[in-house]
């Protein structure tokens, strides 16, 4: 599948590049599996979550990690490419494809996407640390890969 940007707008061309590189690592992203046993994620082929995914690639590209809700009632986390002018959604909520959306006047975008501290305990536990780790080393196999570019700083 083929990520694309109908329109670039006010996105910068590194925001762009950035973009490119960070869904050309999801598509290869494997499935992760963190605990099998765990009722809440039972029949689940890929554990991974928007939390996580975004702080592995926070860990390899210059962006910012976002917390909070995306609309209201919906936790989430995005990211913001240095300056706040791009928002990266690398795993959004309901969606099958990560996209760029610019976070500048006028673009609506920005106002689905709203800030909070409220749930950041969840990102304290060993439990995240752990699997926040596995994510981590997942991307940068990826990155390794030498048919892969190495993430634009």
């Amino acid at each position: 599948m083929q990520f694309y940007a109908a329109y670039q707008g006010n996105i910068s061309p590194e925001d762009m590049q950035m973009f490119a590189e960070i869904s050309e690592i999801l598509r290869c992203l494997p499935d992760l599996t963190f605990d099998l046993d765990d009722p809440e994620w039972r029949n689940c082929k890929n554990q991974i979550s928007c939390h996580l995914i975004s702080r592995a690639l926070a860990r390899h590209f210059d962006v910012s990690v976002c917390d909070g809700y995306f609309t209201p009632g919906c936790q989430h986390s995005w990211l913001k490419t240095k300056g706040g002018s791009s928002i990266i959604d690398a795993y959004p909520v309901a969606g099958a494809a990560p996209f760029i959306v610019s976070a500048k006047w006028p673009s609506p975008w920005a106002k689905l996407y709203q800030e909070s501290t409220r749930f950041q305990e969840k990102f304290q536990t060993p439990e995240f640390a752990s699997r926040l780790e596995q994510t981590v080393r997942s991307v940068a196999e990826i990155i390794q890969q030498p048919d892969s570019k190495p993430p634009s700083s």
